[in-house]
């Protein structure tokens, strides 16, 4: 009898499924096969030493649960640098991480800033990376709230898929709709939480305002911050609910809820950690499901990489970090710095100005200026581009990371370059409390200085006075991390990493929680996976290391790697 129930309660689940599947497209064929699939499920910046805390005290219960009856195995690996979401998934879904400088960076021969949560800027990254890496990792299957695609079947509020003329279908607000009507139960309980957690925002300013706790302004961040951690989340993971039911080899969702409340709130913060709870929700929910499912699943719980607390660069020292390039250089030269704040709603507007331009194009001129002037509010122009005149200076802050270009020449300039133009700036750059460490190109090396010592990385390492190594841990895995990244051609003039105080660390953005450098949490995230998965981390270097790993659990790599992708590893 029991057995007959549990048919029948799954033939009900694979149709109304099913339902949805064929109003999306997607294919069923993937239902029953005998070879298990795999899902892979980020924790976005949470970090190993922090997941332990947060397990030991008992914040995500069903993950502790995991651990403690000896399920699921947890281990530390190395990110690499930058140690932020764009470069490490280019490692784990094509192998490749040689691109992306941070989040933001500039292509200086073109002078146009690039922001990994601009659509059009990412799906021309993504393009580059699949045509310079391995084929991608979540071919044939489905990514969920991710920066690139892998070159998924099924994409949902992924940033390289926010494309002009598929706006609906690629954000996932037709697939909400339906999931409404299915499971009229997930929309009570998301707004319940949505506004739950507004709420609980609102109450966290109020005393942070009595108690002089630091915290940054508002603005609309409550309902951002509502909307990423309750719609996205309960989205995503009814939408990998039902490509289990249908089968899909492989599926990659990304809970952003504890990045987006860490860098508002700080990492450690009560707010920040509450959104682990909801997280922690929801993997429960998504592998009780894969108990009904035909198609059998290796599920993996991992980060891209953590997260430490953070001192604002003007909070701490009470101007940006431009206006201390800008008294070094003098009036003479224009700084401009790039304020990712003021751009990021706009860029998710992108995809929205590329719909309304093109219906403007087939509306008479009257109906066509309507939309024009609508279009013109909503999205005000690219402003991406920096003017490159000789000895302009931009700054691109990129949280504890800032990279700075001296234009006047399309190429990378050397350090004794920028001495000569600017005398006296490299000096007053890394005798500033707020920076750790400075690093910038002297022939085929990569020179690295801070505030007692210098290190010269080529064909070998010279060191002169103190070693600016030595501040973090692991420094010969760092040293060949700094010289990779030194050396990715669109990374800056010269590269700042933020001073390290204790446990914290100086961010050149307005953030209470920052990644992106080394040092602390932020260099090691965590990979949970069953006993039944083989997952050898100890030589992971970098993003890139866990491509082939990844690839083996999804079964589209033998044991035995082709010879590219030994290069790629290497």
């Amino acid at each position: 009898m029991a057995a007959r129930l549990r048919g029948l309660l799954r033939w009900y689940l694979e149709k109304r499924y099913h339902i949805l599947a064929r109003l999306f497209k997607v294919p069923l064929a993937g239902q029953g096969q005998p070879e298990p699939g795999s899902i892979f499920i980020q924790v976005d910046a949470l970090g190993y030493e922090n997941l332990l805390t947060v397990l030991q005290n008992g914040k995500m219960p069903y993950l502790k649960a995991l651990v403690e009856d000896g399920d699921y195995t947890v281990s530390r690996w190395r990110c690499g640098l930058p140690s932020d979401t764009p470069p490490v998934q280019s490692g784990l879904m094509y192998g490749h991480n040689q691109d992306p400088a941070g989040f933001y960076w500039m292509d200086k021969s073109t002078g146009r800033r690039q922001n990994c949560a601009n659509p059009t800027h990412v799906k021309l990254l993504e393009a580059h990376i699949s045509a310079e890496g391995g084929p991608g990792l979540l071919t044939g299957g489905s990514s969920y709230c991710t920066i690139l695609s892998g070159n998924s079947l099924r994409a949902v509020f992924t940033v390289s898929r926010l494309n002009s003329y598929h706006l609906q279908n690629a954000c996932g607000l037709l697939g909400a709709i339906l999931f409404v009507v299915f499971k009229p139960q997930l929309l009570f309980s998301t707004m319940a939480h949505f506004l739950w957690d507004i709420a609980l925002e609102l109450s966290d300013y109020v005393d942070a305002r009595l108690t002089r706790r630091m915290r940054r302004r508002e603005g609309l961040f409550p309902i951002t911050r509502a909307i990423i951690s309750t719609i996205f989340r309960d989205v995503a993971t009814a939408g990998a609910i039902m490509d289990t039911f249908c089968g899909l080899p492989v599926i990659y969702v990304s809970y952003l809820g504890y990045d987006v409340v860490g860098h508002h709130n700080g990492p450690h913060s009560h707010n920040a950690v509450r959104t682990l709870r909801g997280i922690d929700r929801a993997i429960g929910k998504l592998k009780a499901a894969t108990r009904w499912s035909r198609r059998k699943y290796n599920i993996c719980i991992l980060s891209d990489h953590g997260m430490n607390p953070s001192i604002p660069f003007q909070k701490a020292y009470g101007q940006p970090l431009s206006a201390h390039v800008a008294s070094l250089v003098g009036n003479q030269v224009m700084v401009d710095e790039y304020d990712a704040d003021r751009y990021l709603g706009r860029d998710h507007f992108s995809p929205l100005n590329q719909d309304l331009e093109e219906v403007e194009r087939h509306l008479p001129r009257g109906l066509a200026g309507l939309v024009r002037s609508a279009r013109t509010f909503i999205y005000h122009g690219d402003s991406y581009h920096s003017p490159t005149g000789d000895g302009r200076i931009s700054v691109i802050d990129c949280s504890p990371i800032a990279h700075i270009y001296v234009h006047g020449a399309p190429r990378r300039l050397q350090m004794a370059e920028i001495e000569a133009l600017h005398p006296g700036l490299v000096q007053g750059l890394v005798s500033h409390p707020g920076v750790g460490l400075m690093m910038g190109l002297e022939g085929g090396s990569v020179v690295l200085r801070s505030k007692g010592g210098r290190a010269v990385l080529g064909d070998r390492t010279e060191i002169v006075g103190e070693d600016p190594l030595l501040q973090f841990d692991e420094p010969d895995l760092v040293a060949q991390e700094i010289r990779r990244f030194a050396l990715m051609p669109l990374a800056g003039d010269l590269i700042l990493f933020g001073a390290i105080h204790g446990d914290s660390i100086v961010c050149f953005q307005n953030q209470l929680g920052a990644h992106g450098s080394a040092g602390g949490d932020q260099s090691y995230p965590f990979f949970m996976h069953p006993g039944n998965v083989e997952a050898a981390l100890e030589q992971v270097r970098t993003s890139s290391d866990m491509y082939p790993i990844l690839r083996r659990i999804t079964g589209s790599l033998q044991r035995q790697a082709p010879a590219w992708e030994k290069v790629v590893a290497g």
